[in-house]
């Protein structure tokens, strides 16, 4: 029974590396506009604009589904609605999508992220104090989102992510969570 569950392993094995060899890769360079805020109970959160920008793989694997890595430095964060002055995040996000559809698709997945900085301002005339020491250097978030593709590689998405994670280290309070709404911007060099 062993034998034939490692024979069965194997060929299931090589039946996946052979799609994964068969399947069209193409890959390109993504930037767009964030627009996030911190979610939660009782916060005073406001949303604010910021912006992404690094790369991405698309694994075809038929004309209708495909995988999507992506490597973005992301900035998020938010306004302080009353008092001015907001909290900046950096991250390097690493969203993990599925597509679904041809031209016209939807998307799901995972985005794990790592805190690169963060800086407070509390008021518009005061100085910006480095508080990454009070957050937590990881988050992931469930994303949902659409975009096309356009026949000449360009492609456009807009996403949704909410972070699952409370971004405070040791919060007696209410959770606070990132969400982030993303235009996406992209072209596709190789297989389009």
């Amino acid at each position: 029974m062993k034998n034939y569950l490692r024979k069965l392993t194997f060929v299931i094995f090589l039946l996946s590396v052979s799609k994964l060899a068969s399947a069209q890769i193409s890959f390109g360079p993504r930037l767009g506009l964030n627009f996030p805020t911190v979610a939660g109970v009782n916060n005073n959160a406001g949303f604010k604009t910021g912006f992404h920008i690094g790369g991405y793989a698309r694994i075809n694997f038929t004309e209708a589904i495909s995988f999507q890595p992506e490597l973005l430095y992301s900035t998020k964060g938010c306004t302080y609605v009353n008092g001015g002055g907001g909290l900046s995040l950096g991250y390097l996000d690493i969203p993990l999508l599925f597509n679904f559809g041809k031209k016209f698709h939807f998307q799901a997945g995972a985005q794990p992220s790592i805190l690169l900085s963060a800086n407070s301002k509390f008021g518009s005339g005061a100085p910006k104090t480095d508080v990454k020491s009070s957050l937590n250097g990881f988050d992931i978030a469930p994303v949902l989102g659409f975009g096309f593709h356009f026949q000449n590689g360009f492609n456009f998405g807009l996403r949704f992510s909410y972070g699952v994670s409370d971004i405070f280290k040791d919060n007696p309070g209410d959770a606070q969570h990132n969400f982030n709404t993303q235009l996406t911007f992209g072209y596709s060099f190789g297989g389009k």
